[in-house]
């Protein structure tokens, strides 16, 4: 998987310190000059820890490191103890540069729509065009949930740290590793190999996503079993015979009725109570019509009476005035009465008082026409009002006696009206209600259907995944099969490892040693000895080499050999190597031969075969390649306090 660093910027308070990287890049120097803190913030940009050494307690404020992947090359961008990195990105597919902050290790969810990225390791794999490898948390079974396998996971074999390179393999030996880290290590080592190849992994994911929907449908399904059971009601099948049973029922009732509706009409025990009720209606109208009759009579005799009594009035009021004015007519008025003002001299036929003519010729005429009138409008509305009160009286008793015969005509219709009732509800209003009680039981069944109709679609699909999920299980250790049957790569492997060791001469082994790596520990062991002669041979093994120096080359080779046969499966490892001190416990001049072998087998490897392999060297001396291999390496010498070699914090001096 290419996975090339091209360059790693080291941001301080006050500045920043920019460092290129080539196919190989080489590191030396005294102790305390940061080396090892390189390859170190290397890895904490890829979501590693990182313990500030004193230079750069101080000042350190984040770093960036920039990789060119399948097509794009990516920046991520890490502050100091932050769980997210800013991370941007351009494909070469278009122009457009893309950015986001993303968790180093726990998913947040996705970033990128419908892809699965949630992490770093997610998006470097989606980068580079890989599927995000899932393996089984548990090896023992296939119905185990799938888990990621980090690009933390394959750091493993492409970062081998000066902490750890001479005192755990790979995390592969357990004694000293988490049991979970030695799973991870081996499922590693699985997929480089072809032992978790894509085929299998493709079928696990459809096993697993098949699982997690049948689950789905086993939940639905017995939820609404424990619902039908619960009612009591059974199946789909007997619910529709229920339903059925119900509808023959309910045509059966309809048919008595209408057949009763038939047998009270030759009966007529209806018509005789629509005459009755025709009677009441009609006395009700009559009694309605005498009552306006009245209100209108109580109405008219009212106001003749009022009119009467205001003629009555009036007339008393003439009489009082005629009186009044025979006996002032003689009376000489010299002032007036009201103010006692002596009165002005008046013509002889005008008023001395007001001063307005004076007409006595008709006054005793006019009071007795006037009086005759008054007289006769009296009589008339007297004999009108008599009349009235005559017909109203009348029409009075005439609504009692009709009220009579009304309370007779409703009480035989309700006779009537009971003899129906009896005939009809009894007979009628009962299957109605029973015919309303099938319905609602006919409703709830069917209600019950639809969710027994689900159940068994539930239960159908619980079947078709189930033999769908026996199809792949079977695929999928077919696969198994086929892949850790076909041990080729495993003896590959084997070869590159041996050929590594004897390149680096590593002491004790020759060409005539038998390397053997366990398909289901993947730790190797050498056995050297010539067994020709009767000898047992010896076996060597990372945990049985005593010698510290030894355990950094044993480590060294067998990753390189591991990387050699990830290149030309085309795995998903990184095509990165960075290895701090090889010779952390070996002496450049006492074992000279070690020294000069390993960096030529490394040389000579990236030269030929190991070309798209980047090295990251770490080292206490330098030793550069032959020029007949034909590399370009970039090198940089760090001290503490030399201003021609600075350390990696330019500014610090100190150890």
């Amino acid at each position: 998987m290419k996975f090339l660093i091209q360059k790693l910027t080291v941001y301080f308070r006050d500045g920043q310190e920019v460092i290129d990287f080539d196919q190989i890049s080489y590191f030396y120097g005294r102790m305390g000059a940061g080396k090892s803190s390189i390859v170190r913030l290397i890895d904490y940009c890829l979501g590693g820890k990182f313990i500030l050494t004193p230079a750069l307690q101080r000042d350190f404020v984040g770093a960036a490191l920039l990789i060119q992947l399948e097509d794009c090359k990516l920046s991520i961008d890490r502050t100091w103890l932050s769980e997210f990195a800013r991370v941007e990105w351009q494909s070469a597919e278009d122009d457009i540069v893309y950015n986001a902050n993303i968790s180093i290790r726990n998913p947040m969810g996705e970033i990128i729509a419908e892809t699965g990225v949630e992490t770093l390791s997610d998006l470097i794999f989606y980068l580079s065009k890989r599927k995000i490898p899932k393996v089984r948390v548990s090896k023992t079974s296939d119905k185990a949930e799938l888990s990621r396998l980090s690009l933390r996971d394959m750091l493993w074999y492409c970062y081998l740290d000066q902490d750890n390179i001479d005192s755990n393999f790979f995390h592969l030996e357990g004694s000293s590793s988490p049991f979970f880290k030695k799973n991870k290590s081996m499922d590693v080592l699985r997929f480089i190999l072809g032992f978790q190849n894509e085929v299998v992994a493709n079928l696990e994911d459809d096993l697993n996503k098949i699982r997690t929907e049948r689950t789905q449908y086993e939940t639905y399904y017995k939820g609404l079993a424990d619902v039908l059971l619960e009612t009591e009601t059974g199946s789909s099948l007997e619910i529709q015979n229920q339903i059925n049973k119900l509808k023959i029922e309910l045509t059966k009732i309809e048919t008595e009725i209408k057949e009763q509706k038939e047998i009270l009409k030759e009966k007529n025990t209806s018509n005789a109570a629509k005459e009755l009720q025709n009677i009441c209606r009609n006395i009700s109208i009559e009694i309605n019509n005498i009552d306006n009759t009245l209100h209108e009579l109580s109405i008219s005799i009212d106001n003749d009476t009022r009119h009467l009594n205001e003629i009555s009035g009036l007339s008393l009021k003439f009489q009082r005035a005629t009186s009044a004015r025979a006996i002032l007519n003689g009376v000489e008025f010299e002032s007036c009465p009201r103010c006692t003002q002596e009165l002005p001299t008046r013509d002889y036929n005008c008023c001395k008082v007001c001063g307005q003519l004076e007409d006595n010729t008709q006054e005793s005429s006019n009071f007795e026409i006037v009086k005759s009138d008054v007289f006769t409008r009296i009589k008339e509305l007297n004999d009108i009002i008599k009349i009235q009160n005559t017909n109203f009286t009348n029409l009075t008793n005439k609504r009692k006696t009709i009220i009579i015969n009304q309370n007779q005509a409703e009480m035989a219709l309700n006779e009537a009206m009971k003899e129906y009732d009896s005939a009809y509800l009894s007979n009628i209003i009962q299957r109605q209600k029973k015919i309303g009680s099938i319905e609602q039981k006919m409703k709830n069944l069917n209600r019950l259907l639809l969710i027994a109709k689900k159940s068994d679609f539930y239960q159908i699909q619980v079947s078709r995944l189930k033999i769908r999920e026996k199809e792949i299980r079977e695929d999928l250790q077919e696969a198994k099969d086929r892949a850790e049957g076909n041990d080729k790569n495993i003896r590959r492997l084997q070869q590159y490892f041996k050929d590594c060791l004897i390149r680096a001469n590593f002491p004790g082994i020759q060409k005539s040693s038998l390397v053997v790596i366990s398909p289901k520990t993947f730790i190797p062991t050498v056995y050297s000895g010539d067994t020709s002669k009767g000898e047992k041979p010896t076996e060597t093994t990372f945990l049985n080499v005593s010698s510290g120096g030894k355990k950094t080359i044993f480590k060294a080779c067998f990753a390189i050999a591991v990387h050699r046969l990830a290149l030309e499966l085309k795995a998903i490892l990184p095509n990165i190597l960075i290895v701090d001190s090889p010779m952390k416990n070996i002496s450049e001049r006492e074992n000279q031969d070690v020294f000069e072998g390993f960096y030529n087998m490394i040389y000579s490897l990236a030269s030929d075969k190991m070309k798209e392999t980047q090295f990251v060297m770490v080292d206490k001396e330098l030793f550069l390649p032959k020029a007949e291999f034909n590399l370009l390496v970039k090198v940089r010498h760090m001290t503490p306090n030399e201003d021609a070699n600075p350390p990696l914090r330019r500014s610090y001096r100190g150890l």
